[in-house]
């Protein structure tokens, strides 16, 4: 009902919904969200991993909650980067692990493309060398 409310009043906002079933998303086609959130199978997902893999649940959770420590940091393109490897390479030394393109997890596998230019480019770091890096692009 929220969601409906929002894009009947203002359908440019970016909206989320976050439903408990894949099976759910089929009831907002008929409006523009722009992002599911399946909140159940987080939560399932989680617990399973955590089940075959003591302390995963603390990487988890350090991303979902950032208590202290390194967070997902968006860092946008930088005029001399040309491929995912530049981009790699340059915020590595910068003490940033780059390790998303949008949605696209699997950047060690494509170092070698070039970055779009709407790439989108997520790293993993402190907050201290994530500023450093807004700084300098």
């Amino acid at each position: 009902m929220i969601a409906s409310t929002i894009e009947s009043i203002a359908p440019e906002v970016y909206t989320i919904v976050e439903i408990m079933e894949e099976i759910h998303m089929k009831n907002f086609k008929y409006m523009n969200v722009d992002e599911f959130i399946l909140s159940h199978e987080t939560i399932s997902s989680l617990f399973v991993r955590s089940a075959f893999r003591k302390g995963i649940s603390n990487i988890f959770s350090q991303l979902l909650k950032h208590a202290e420590g390194d967070d997902l940091y968006y860092i946008p393109t930088h005029s001399k980067w040309k491929t995912y490897r530049d981009a790699f390479d340059a915020l590595l030394e910068k003490g940033a692990t780059l390790v998303a393109d949008r949605d696209q997890l699997n950047i060690n596998r494509m170092l070698d493309h070039t970055i779009p230019k709407d790439a989108e480019l997520y790293v993993i770091c402190d907050s201290e060398s994530h500023q450093r890096i807004l700084e300098e692009v």
